[in-house]
């Protein structure tokens, strides 16, 4: 049977030796490099031998096991996934540091047989601090024993909380002289194995090995673009925290090609980031079979939603939440008005009768635009007066009479209208930059006619300036007070104050 020549690119990649063939493969992503591997025969020889070379999971585990298919067993036996740090600098080619800890996220099912595994392995256990229980087959047993049945396992809607992702972490050590050591922490967790993984801090960590696959959820975010998403949750009381912890790791673990951009809280989309509903395996995840050798390997796993910040459900100081499905998905619903909008509203309100000039602050970045506002019926009060446009979900308002913050009665009441909240609406990106706070939807304000509490008057043209000094001096107020509160308070409830 004749065969085909051998094409350009097949004789230049055969020719080129391992180093060149190396080189050329370290700048394509897996996905590329596997489907190039589908096109013939010898180009996927050439793919097998780059995969065994860069992703070898043997080899990546016998940093810390003299036999690596014992662990696989292990993983295939328990169903236990490695996570971690080490996992980050698998997929990022790179050999693991020598004090490089393994991390090995277990449920009920393999924490009874990890610790007599790590011990035929050579490791021993570590207990926390001096005192305490130091036999870990005793912990096992007590760790059951005090665990109430129902709550041996969460999952699905019953794992929501940060607390149910979290985990009781184990130390085991293997000396092989004063300074030279491995170290393995088992994580034994109540939630599916891989929701541990996406309670991490940051998207570069989300990433595990199982024994029949390694995946990497946010892979052009990583690798590509070089960035990691703060993704902080209930865990986290505030954005210090998460962006400490952040920053910590990667003091501590910087992987040895490049350095991350930490993303945490910002007005700035990331259109690349992968976002959307998503599932493990899907064309957005790195996914490379441990066999290299097999013709079709594809992952169906476990679903999620990855939701960023203009969903209105990430923590304060978090980019984004990854989140189980369905819970968390709110639709946006609010979109911002434009510049073109503003001045199309004004055009359109100033030959209706009763228009009064109001002031808006938006989502697109217009700052103290003046709009003229109509009623819906001449000279009703400010209930009538149609804010559609502005609020296409309905909108909330608050009266300041007084200096905020102070017993100081202002010469004239005002109003400052706010999205009803019944959806999640994109962060103001005005107030962002003109105020440095995050709130969520358009702001209008309006100024009541004196000695009148619902009838509204015109806002002159100088007093643009005063406009901003109320704004600004409320929305101090009302952090401050919701700070105090626990970050409980909701825009309706302000207004009891």
């Amino acid at each position: 049977m004749p065969t085909s020549h051998p094409s350009q690119i097949e004789d230049t990649l055969s020719r080129g030796g391992v180093t060149f063939l190396t080189r050329f493969f370290d700048t394509w992503d897996p996905s590329t490099i596997f489907l190039l591997g589908q096109l013939n025969y010898r180009l996927r020889s050439l793919v097998v031998f780059y995969v065994q070379h860069a992703w070898n999971v043997h080899r990546f585990l016998s940093h810390w096991f003299g036999r690596s298919g014992d662990m696989l067993n292990f993983l295939r036996r328990s169903a236990a996934i490695v996570c971690g740090p080490a996992v980050l600098q698998y997929f990022n080619r790179n050999s693991p540091h020598d004090r490089s800890p393994l991390n090995v996220c277990v449920d009920f099912r393999g924490f009874v047989g990890i610790g007599k595994f790590l011990a035929g392995q050579g490791y021993q256990f570590s207990p926390s601090g001096g005192a305490g229980i130091k036999d870990f087959e005793m912990i096992t047993l007590l760790e059951a024993a005090w665990m109430p049945e129902n709550r041996l396992k969460v999952h699905g809607e019953r794992s929501v909380t940060q607390e149910d992702h979290g985990s009781r972490s184990f130390t085991f050590v293997r000396r092989f002289s004063s300074s030279n050591l491995r170290v393995v922490v088992v994580h034994l967790v109540r939630c599916e194995l891989h929701r541990f993984v996406f309670a991490m801090h940051s998207t570069a960590l989300m990433n595990y090995i199982t024994s029949d696959y390694a995946v990497s959820v946010f892979p052009r975010t990583t690798f590509v673009k070089r960035r990691t998403l703060v993704s902080c949750q209930e865990r986290f009381p505030g954005v210090d925290d998460a962006l400490t912890k952040a920053e910590n790791w990667l003091k501590q673990y910087n992987p040895g090609r490049g350095h991350f951009q930490i993303v945490a809280a910002s007005s700035k989309v990331y259109a690349d980031a992968e976002v959307g509903v998503r599932w493990v395996g899907d064309t957005r995840c790195w996914t490379i079979p441990l066999d290299p050798i097999c013709k079709k390997f594809d992952v169906d796993g476990p679903a999620f939603d990855a939701l960023d910040w203009r969903t209105g459900v990430t923590r304060h100081g978090s980019y984004l939440r990854v989140a189980e499905p369905f819970l968390w998905r709110l639709p946006i619903r609010e979109k911002p008005l434009s510049d073109g909008m503003v001045r199309g509203l004004s055009a359109a309100a100033k030959i209706r009768s009763g228009a009064k000039r109001f002031y808006v602050y938006t989502t697109s970045g217009t700052n103290g635009e003046g709009i003229w506002v109509a009623p819906r019926v001449h000279d009703l009060d400010f209930k009538d007066f149609d804010l559609s446009n502005v609020f296409p979900n309905g909108c909330i308002s608050v009266v300041v009479n007084m200096v905020p913050g102070t017993n100081m009665p202002l010469p004239s009441t005002w109003r400052i209208y706010m999205d009803s909240g019944r959806y999640p609406a994109p962060l103001n990106a005005s107030v962002q930059n003109k105020f440095g706070v995050e709130w969520p939807g358009n702001l209008v304000l309006g100024k009541h006619r004196r000695g009148s509490d619902v009838h509204i008057a015109h806002i002159a043209g100088g007093e643009e300036d005063f406009v901003e000094v109320i704004l600004g001096l409320w929305l101090k107020q009302f952090i401050h007070v919701k700070s105090a509160m626990g970050a409980k308070l909701h825009f309706k409830e302000f207004s009891k104050l």
